[in-house]
């Protein structure tokens, strides 16, 4: 609904926030019905939505939404290696990238708050994705939770698409092209990652208490 009234330029954040208040609630009432489930979804879910509250219904504090993201990768982050056979090694790769790319923000003079703490989000979500699709036949229904990251890689993909100019003024004319676009992919991705990601523990902590 909200894709359709976009390309009619109509006021679409208030439905957009909605669909995020029902994943966060469909995260509860999973911790809700499963008492020993881990916190895990419910806590990156709570730090989504409070991202979403400044980034998209407030529509200020960017800066606050944008390390509210942090956190929320952080959280997937330990979350994935804690479940995986590589453990503390896939760590070292994160940090490696991560500075590698504040290294670059800094010699273009580009490395305000804002742009290293997006680094530091989208460089995790990178190695999240990455990591959920190596993992992804060793737990339950772990295909819904490599896709759910891989459409959130791409949303935030268009999310830098969308706001390059911020930093370069001076950008590709197929760039100028493609951020319309990528404008229109950011709820493309997102709502269908969220969705993909709260199913994957779902449809785990489901087949869990129906064995019980």
């Amino acid at each position: 609904s909200f894709l359709l009234l976009d390309l009619l330029n109509a006021e679409t954040s208030p439905l957009k926030y909605l669909s995020i208040c029902i994943c966060f609630l469909y995260a509860l009432l999973i911790k809700l019905y499963n008492k020993n489930m881990n916190p895990i979804l419910l806590l990156a879910m709570t730090f989504t939505l409070f991202a979403d509250t400044f980034l998209l219904l407030i529509g200020k504090y960017y800066l606050i939404g944008v390390i509210s993201f942090c956190v929320v990768q952080t959280i997937y982050a330990v979350y994935l290696i804690s479940i995986s056979v590589q453990g503390l090694l896939s760590i070292f790769p994160r940090i490696a990238v991560f500075i590698a790319l504040v290294i670059f923000l800094i010699q273009y003079d580009i490395a305000d708050a804002l742009s290293l703490f997006s680094a530091y989000s989208y460089t995790q979500l990178i190695f999240n994705t990455i990591h959920s699709f190596k993992i992804r036949d060793k737990k339950s229904d772990g295909w819904l939770l490599a896709v759910g990251f891989l459409l959130f890689l791409m949303c935030d993909t268009c999310v830098g698409l969308t706001n390059i100019t911020l930093y370069y003024t001076n950008i590709h004319t197929l760039i100028s092209l493609i951020q319309p676009v990528a404008s229109f992919g950011i709820w493309l991705f997102y709502l269908p990652a969220q969705v993909l990601i709260v199913c994957s523990f779902y449809n785990k902590y489901r087949r869990i208490s129906n064995e019980k």
